[in-house]
């Protein structure tokens, strides 16, 4: 079964912050750092990353 992943915006909304806030959340270590696709943009997972916001 594939992992499901979300972009920035996506994870954001549905832990119901900014996309700001969860870069700052990933720059202070509250998050582990989000797999990356190959257009360098930030998938998180919802057990990895959303679960924790």
């Amino acid at each position: 079964m594939a992992r499901q992943r979300m972009a920035i915006g996506q994870a954001a909304q549905a832990a119901g912050l900014t996309r700001k806030a969860v870069r700052v959340y990933e720059a202070e270590g509250l998050l582990p750092p989000a797999d990356s696709s190959t257009a360098d943009y930030r998938l998180y997972t919802p057990a990895r990353s959303c679960d924790r916001m």
